[in-house]
């Protein structure tokens, strides 16, 4: 719980912020004190470090193998989500939520640019 003198102090600073705002003065002033805090920018630093997650490279499969695979996902008919069954699930378990998000992105447009090489050579 925050003392009374504290939260005059908060109040005070939110309140000078909020007259800062209303002359679209974007600099912060003079007397700012930072003693015993971080700033955001060292915190967002300190957080991205802890946050990386070093993983082995994936064994990348070759253009080739995966238009092979495309082919025969295309020519089947069958496929409903395709992009699915081109991932290699042992690495993709192995990955965080971001990285996970970039691997599918990257494979998604791999199989993009696939579909239109396959229709390219067998229509």
């Amino acid at each position: 719980m925050l003392s009374c003198e504290s939260s005059y102090q908060i109040y005070d600073l939110a309140k000078k912020a909020k007259e800062r705002l209303r002359r679209n003065d974007y600099s912060l002033p003079r007397a700012v004190k930072t003693t015993g805090a971080k700033t955001f920018s060292d915190y967002v630093k300190s957080r991205h470090e802890e946050t990386k997650i070093t993983v082995a490279k994936p064994i990348k499969k070759t253009e080739d193998e995966m238009y092979l695979r495309v082919c025969e996902l295309l020519s089947s008919g069958t496929a409903q989500n395709p992009v699915l069954s081109l991932i290699d699930k042992d690495f993709f378990e192995t990955l965080d939520s971001e990285s996970k998000q970039f691997y599918i992105a990257n494979l998604t447009q791999k199989f993009k640019f696939l579909v239109k090489r396959y229709y390219r050579e067998h229509v």
